[in-house]
């Protein structure tokens, strides 16, 4: 009936919006967070506290 089709076309916009806002967030998060990882160097200076032990053990076994 036309509640049922109301309900339908309702819950494919919702759909609709919720993919979007996925792939929107996706590719987001990618585009923010690669340049984080490949960069590090960058903005974090050898030497400081934000080294991780891994880090900081390979540069005192260098």
């Amino acid at each position: 009936s036309l509640f049922s089709a109301e309900k339908v076309a309702l819950a494919q916009g919702f759909f609709g919006f919720g993919m979007n806002f996925v792939v929107t967030l996706v590719v987001t998060l990618v585009l923010l967070v690669t340049p984080i990882y490949v960069k590090r160097s960058l903005y974090i200076p050898k030497g400081t506290r934000f080294l991780s032990r891994r880090e900081q053990s390979h540069l005192l076994n260098d």
